[in-house]
């Protein structure tokens, strides 16, 4: 099913003032998503606007997926994340305190993430990033939720090469689950501090990253439900974006052999050993070193005056 709308999803265009625009970018991209889909034996339904074929109906992306977006875009499980989550709480402070435990013994360097079979995402790939999510498949399609000892992805700093949250995502046994946990164990309310990508990046980068370990592409209306835990804030621990506070320097060690030097260089790809760049190459193709100037320019192409169609790297 396509998460429903709340106050917290950002909108890109509004299909009442504009409806050529976003018909036409989404249709496109629906026609470029299916373009890349073939060949990967997708099997198929009307709810995650996947084809049979491998090319996806334009009338299907639109109106099955009525929250798409072109750009990045969330939509909030509920409005638990402003209504009752609090970041002083008890049962916030203490799976706060297990995540930091969990970095700090298991995960104190990039270096242990790849050691325990940690993949960069996307987004580790466009330039100047600040931050990354690094995943890790088993742990995706392992059994547990909200689990600080195996978190399906850490959010890595990019400045002091420094584990510095992780983002749970709802998937025990490789499957959405819906409705996602609360973090509380009480009854002070349901805290469903959770979201889901709608924006095509997010949904995309979500395909890609699944077809390699389900043997299929799968194009759904929105990412499972997901939810950041920060280490070191002290307001914002369930927050979308990094906090102000991110450890600081000094930078940690790589942990891995590597040229870069952390007290003075931005963990970049570059850095990352052989095995693991090829690893992500397997996994990812061209798509992600070239994603983040693409994005750019398809934007301002699929929006001028010219209906000259939508590129991006998608193989």
């Amino acid at each position: 099913m396509c998460a429903k709308s709340t106050p917290e999803t950002d909108v890109v265009e509004d299909e009442e003032t504009d409806p050529p625009t976003r018909r036409r970018v989404l249709s496109v991209a629906a026609g470029s998503i299916g373009a890349a889909a073939a060949g990967t034996n997708a099997v198929v339904d009307r709810t995650t606007a996947r084809t049979r074929t491998g090319t996806t109906d334009r009338r299907e992306f639109d109106v099955d997926c009525p929250d798409a977006t072109l750009e990045p875009a969330v939509t909030h499980y509920d409005h638990s994340l402003h209504d009752v989550c609090s970041d002083g709480h008890p049962e916030t402070r203490e799976l706060q305190y297990r995540v930091r435990s969990s970095l700090e013994s298991q995960y104190p360097t990039v270096g242990a993430l790849i050691d325990d079979g940690f993949l960069p995402y996307f987004d580790f790939f466009v330039e100047d990033v600040v931050y990354s999510h690094w995943l890790k498949p088993e742990y995706v399609q392992d059994d547990g939720v909200l689990d600080p000892s195996r978190p399906e992805s850490v959010l890595v700093d990019h400045e002091y090469w420094r584990p510095m949250g992780v983002m749970f995502v709802a998937t025990p046994g490789g499957d959405r689950l819906d409705p996602p946990p609360s973090p509380y164990g009480t009854t002070d309310g349901a805290c469903t501090p959770w979201h889901a990508h709608v924006g095509v990046p997010g949904r995309y980068a979500w395909a890609k990253f699944r077809a390699i370990d389900d043997g299929e592409f799968e194009w759904p209306c929105r990412t499972p439900w997901m939810m950041h835990v920060w280490n070191y804030a002290d307001e914002g621990v369930y927050a979308h974006h990094a906090p102000q506070d991110r450890g600081g320097s000094p930078a940690e060690p790589a942990g891995f052999e590597t040229d870069a030097d952390p007290t003075t260089d931005r963990l970049a790809p570059e850095h990352l050993p052989d095995a693991l760049r090829e690893r992500c190459r397997e996994r990812w193709g061209g798509v992600a070193e070239k994603w983040g100037d693409a994005w750019a320019s398809a934007w301002e192409d699929a929006t001028d005056d010219d209906d000259d169609g939508w590129d991006l790297p998608w193989e």
